[in-house]
């Protein structure tokens, strides 16, 4: 009985894992945002793109460049936040519309520690994800707005949370995964699939998705380092006192040897 049940739970969670593969694969509007601590890489794939506005993207190529997208977010983050390694790559065949930057910078994620075990909480913005972005041609012409606030709107504490996401082979993490069908004119039929996943670092654990005011954080716990762990310890005081006697025998010891007594006079 016993492993039969444990087959049917490897089961469950291979068709899981799966459904979750195919619907970041295969949606018309995808992204995929890699936590680690201090930093996002964000994955953008949107594809399906409706013909004519695919080709009016290619006309006018430089309204919608490699840094459109990552400097839309970053100025709706604020003072504190920037991006890096930005790229974009437009496939006519398929009509798809590719990029990919890195958000750094300390309005985008900060930590405390936890007093007690040292981990760290670590509380990510995210509302960051429905930021509309427009691309102008020479501040005149609008060639195409990408509306990921009706995209990736829902709220955050709705998302469904991964607790055994494979990123890569043997690279097991918790992760949030939005899963949703949007009607919008970028798409060829008017209608599409949006996902959003947000991947946590390894080891990561995730805690909860908070709102506060207009701004969606998410939080994770990371476990602590060694030298955190070596802090928490109750050990590292005895040993800085053993330490110290042993300093100060030490001294004591070379002071005798240093000081002679006198010879008669």
């Amino acid at each position: 009985m016993r492993g039969s049940s444990g087959a049917l739970q490897a089961l469950i969670l291979s068709a899981l894992l799966a459904s979750a593969f195919v619907a970041v694969g295969l949606a018309d509007a995808g992204v995929e945002a890699l936590v680690e601590v201090g930093s996002v890489s964000v994955r953008i794939e949107l594809s399906n793109v409706n013909s004519t506005l695919f080709e009016r993207i290619t006309n006018y190529s430089s309204a919608l460049n490699e840094t459109t997208i990552p400097e839309a977010i970053v100025n709706a983050i604020g003072e504190g936040a920037f991006y890096v390694d930005p790229a974009i790559a437009l496939n006519g065949t398929t009509r798809t519309i590719s990029a990919s930057f890195k958000l750094l910078g300390s309005a985008l994620m900060d930590f405390e520690f936890n007093r007690t075990s040292m981990a760290r909480t670590y509380r990510l913005r995210t509302s960051w994800r429905k930021t509309d972005v427009e691309a102008w041609y020479n501040r005149t012409l609008r060639v195409v707005k990408l509306n990921f606030s009706s995209f990736f709107g829902k709220p955050l504490r709705k998302w469904e949370h991964l607790a055994h996401y494979e990123l890569a082979p043997g690279d097991i993490r918790e992760a949030l995964l939005l899963n949703t069908t949007v009607r919008d004119g970028l798409f060829e039929n008017g209608t599409g699939r949006a996902t959003w996943i947000f991947v946590l670092p390894r080891g990561a654990k995730f805690l909860r998705a908070v709102r506060e005011g207009n701004e969606e954080f998410l939080l994770f716990e990371m476990p602590p380092e060694p030298l955190d762990a070596f802090m928490a310890s109750p050990f590292w005081p005895f040993l800085i006192i053993v330490v110290a006697v042993g300093a100060a025998v030490a001294y004591r010891r070379a002071s005798v040897r240093l000081v002679r007594p006198e010879g008669p006079s």
